[in-house]
């Protein structure tokens, strides 16, 4: 090789070597980007549980007792606001089975506080005793239960003061069925003003509704006295209309109806008088 081949091969080397040091940075980044989005894709909870999948992140979903469940307990469960309504979620239990575990989820519902729905997850085994279920979608007043060999679990998967607060003002269950509901709704949160404002309306409506009810036994029996036939048949049903009204008015003072209760006293009165 010639000294002017051998000056020309020295140069192309430098050159090749400084555009590989140039690039070592671009590379050396490149490679921390791969580590770091591995490391990322595969970041698990640490801990033992339960959790509700929510994107890149993990809400625990903690031990609850079950036992007379009602909405004066929805302060004991923890929420999680998801960002729609696909439900995944994350266990990590050393000798975890599906069948030895059950999933169910309750509504936030007027009245409904006591129904559960059995959802069977579709399971994924990541290894190393990680587990990724899917279930079925859910809507942010769903409750999700989760029950094993070991526990009972837990977590509503919205904001429970929104979801309660929306079922008591959009409700046609019976007025006794949503003040009950509503009374132990306040013992969860007292202080919400959403819920405090919904129990007047309630309880009037309750009201009301015991009124009528009592009516109904006072017209039944007038029903009874005009079908009568037999003079002793429509003396007793008389009597015994007279009393009902009587108790109907000492029973409601400012009950709707108070005028047709008098009214009828009045007929009443002239017909025994006979």
């Amino acid at each position: 090789m010639s000294h002017r081949e051998i000056t020309k091969h020295k140069d192309t080397t430098l050159n090749s070597l400084k555009i590989t040091l140039n690039r070592a940075p671009l590379l050396v980044a490149a490679l921390l980007l791969c580590f770091a989005a591995t490391s990322q894709a595969n970041t698990y909870p640490e801990l033992e549980g339960y959790y509700v999948k929510n994107g890149t992140e993990y809400a625990s979903i903690e031990v609850f007792i079950t036992m007379r469940f009602g909405f004066h307990k929805l302060k004991d469960i923890e929420f999680v606001e998801r960002k729609n309504e696909q439900l995944f979620v994350h266990v990590y239990k050393k000798d975890w089975t599906l069948e030895k575990s059950r999933f169910y989820v309750k509504e936030i519902v007027v009245g409904k506080s006591l129904t559960t729905t059995d959802v069977i997850p579709k399971v994924k085994d990541l290894g190393d005793n990680h587990f990724l279920l899917k279930l079925p979608n859910a809507a942010s007043n769903k409750i999700l239960f989760i029950q094993d060999w070991n526990d009972e679990y837990a977590m509503t998967l919205g904001n429970p003061v929104n979801e309660v607060v929306n079922a008591v003002q959009n409700t046609d269950m019976a007025a006794y069925v949503v003040l009950s509901d509503l009374k132990e709704a306040l013992k969860s949160y007292p202080k919400n003003k959403d819920l405090q404002a919904q129990l007047p309306k309630w309880e009037k409506a309750r009201a009301l509704e015991v009124d009528n009810k009592e009516w109904k036994y006072v017209q039944r029996s007038w029903a009874r006295y005009k079908k009568s036939e037999s003079r002793d048949s429509k003396l007793h049903h008389l009597k015994k209309s007279q009393h009902l009204l009587n108790a109907y008015l000492n029973k409601f003072a400012k009950g709707t109806h108070r005028k047709e209760a008098k009214n009828r006293l009045k007929v009443i009165k002239e017909k025994l008088a006979l």
